[in-house]
């Protein structure tokens, strides 16, 4: 059974225009990287949700406690620059997660993201808060 959160995450990312960037990214990054980095961390977002042979790495980030913005986060100024303010799913590039732990997401080429009392969501921004 798919919690709540999980469906909720699935449902925003459904409603996100997978092609064009927002405007915030593209001023940070400019149109053609912007929009190449955007639709590698959609599709990394769209598989980490995805129900795939009985799994779904979100629902293993849930029962870990993960937060929305620890796996999906980014600055509200400076969204692909401030590695310091990125979430689990940025990082990644597009990369597959293949574990979630308390401490830890790990990706499919052997690096881990480690959780940290950093991120402060009042400077965070979601993908579907960004314009």
């Amino acid at each position: 059974m798919v919690s709540q959160r999980v469906e909720a995450w699935r449902s925003n990312f459904r409603a996100i225009n997978q092609k064009t960037a927002p405007a915030l990214l593209r001023r940070s990054d400019g149109d053609q990287t912007a929009l190449i980095r955007w639709q590698a961390f959609l599709r990394g977002c769209s598989r980490f949700v995805a129900d795939r042979d009985g799994v779904c790495m979100a629902e293993d980030a849930v029962a870990a406690s993960w937060d929305e913005y620890e796996l999906f986060g980014c600055d509200r100024t400076a969204p692909m620059r401030r590695y310091n303010r990125m979430g689990a799913l940025w990082f990644a590039h597009g990369i597959d997660i293949v574990e979630v732990t308390e401490r830890a997401i790990w990706y499919k080429n052997g690096l881990a993201f480690r959780r940290s009392e950093d991120l402060d969501p009042r400077f965070l921004l979601l993908p579907w808060e960004i314009e």
